[in-house]
């Protein structure tokens, strides 16, 4: 999911700035989502960074021999049985899997440099699974700018052009009362958001910079 999310935000940044607003926490997945925006606004607490890989391979012989349980696997294929957890790896499978998180932690750092414009040395300084204050990732520009909802806002009409004299606007979409609807039987809470979708289409159509989000933005 984060590598489908990663090439999104490379895509749409090729064709119209993209900026990130991290909140408590956006490290490891959420840095790696993150690395290719042309800006990255934290918090000063945010959780960040956490540039590595791990893989965990569970072995539950034990608990099987507790439970009285005797699996038998069938497998087709060399390292077919890797992910069978009623053995450990052999040697080779071990192998296997190492190389394969160094392959995906060596994408993740060579993103990284090209997202963040970062020599070699001073990530690998960085990297490593570290995890950061966003104060120590702006020291280590891993992130642009210590700010909130604003900031980034502010950063973004700058970036897309939109003179700042322009009036902002904050639109606020209240999440549904109930839940989901079942199929074939829309709920009151579908048709109202549809009701304040026209509404809000019609109102764009005007001059000034618009959020839209189904939560209410602070800089707090």
């Amino acid at each position: 999911a984060s590598d489908l999310i990663w090439r999104e935000v490379e895509r749409i940044n090729e064709k119209k700035p993209v900026v990130v607003l991290m909140g408590e926490a956006a490290a490891s997945g959420g840095y790696y989502v993150s690395a290719s925006a042309s800006h990255i606004v934290a918090r000063r607490n945010t959780i960040t960074g956490s540039i590595g890989v791990i893989s965990l391979r569970p072995v539950a012989m034990g608990l099987y021999e507790k439970l009285g349980v005797n699996p038998v696997a069938v497998e087709r294929g060399a390292h077919s049985g890797m992910g069978d957890p009623s053995r450990s790896l052999s040697e080779d499978e071990a192998g296997v899997l190492r190389r394969q998180v160094r392959t995906v932690y060596r994408e993740f750092k060579d993103r990284v440099l090209r997202g963040r414009d970062l020599d070699k040395e001073k990530l690998e300084s960085i990297a490593g699974g570290r995890v950061w204050t966003g104060d120590e990732a702006y020291e280590h520009r891993l992130i642009d700018e210590i700010g909130g909802y604003r900031t980034a806002f502010r950063k973004a009409r700058e970036l897309a052009g939109i003179r700042q004299d322009v009036p902002e606007a904050l639109v606020k979409i209240s999440p549904p009362r109930s839940g989901r609807p079942a199929p074939g039987d829309p709920s009151e809470a579908v048709r109202e958001a549809f009701d304040m979708t026209r509404v809000l289409l019609a109102e764009i159509r005007g001059s000034g910079t618009w959020a839209i989000a189904p939560y209410t933005f602070s800089d707090d």
